[in-house]
């Protein structure tokens, strides 16, 4: 070592400057990762965290006729859990709703007043993977085509993450008070097909059946 005093007035300012710029460093990669994580993987991340969940809803109906000549629609309803966790179906405030075709007016189908049927199921979690089927009989008295709806709606973690992302879109606040997964189907009543064409569309007597696994 030396004791020359221009060379520690040296070696002093070259450690300064060294210090200087690992502090520049440090902040500019903090900033850095502030940014990434922020800008470029907060959106992802947040979207991983929160996936809306997806649930398929698909109607199958048919015309059953008994001896004393009524007529039914029955059917069921399967509901599946195609997102990645679990959601909550309250189907106390879901709709089954029955159509008769009345007219078209342009193309565009005229249906008559629904006909919603009191519903017997409560609610349920859900889970990722998972389907719930639900079976209904309706009595009609008229013939025609039929569409037979059910609707369930979002739960509120569901339709507030739906404004949300609605609003952005939108650039500007988007308050939707209800939406729902539905499906449906359509029925000939006293017609020669009596089959169904049901279509999930991207939310009486009645009882729950469980899938086989």
């Amino acid at each position: 070592m030396t004791d020359d005093p221009k060379y520690e007035a040296f070696r002093n300012r070259a450690d300064g400057i060294r210090n200087n710029i690992l502090s520049v460093a440090v902040i500019i990669g903090g900033a850095w990762a502030i940014f990434q994580f922020g800008v470029v993987q907060w959106p992802e991340t947040r979207k991983a965290l929160f996936a809306q969940a997806e649930v398929n809803v698909k109607v199958d109906a048919k015309e059953e006729r008994i001896a004393d000549a009524q007529s039914y629609i029955a059917g069921r309803v399967e509901l599946s859990n195609i997102g990645t966790r679990n959601v909550f179906l309250d189907y106390s405030s879901g709709r089954l709703l029955v159509q008769r075709l009345v007219g078209a007016d342009g193309g565009i189908p005229r249906w008559a007043e629904d006909q919603t049927p009191p519903l017997e199921w409560a609610s349920r979690v859900l889970r990722s993977g998972e389907i719930d089927t639900l079976t209904f009989v309706v009595p009609v008295s008229a013939q025609g085509l039929y569409r037979v709806a059910f609707q369930v709606p979002l739960p509120l973690p569901e339709l507030e993450e739906h404004n949300r992302v609605a609003s952005e879109f939108a650039k500007a606040p988007q308050q939707s008070k209800q939406i729902f997964w539905q499906g449906s189907a359509i029925v000939n009543i006293h017609g020669s097909a009596k089959s169904t064409a049901s279509t999930p569309e991207k939310p009486s007597t009645t009882r729950r059946e469980r899938p086989m696994r």
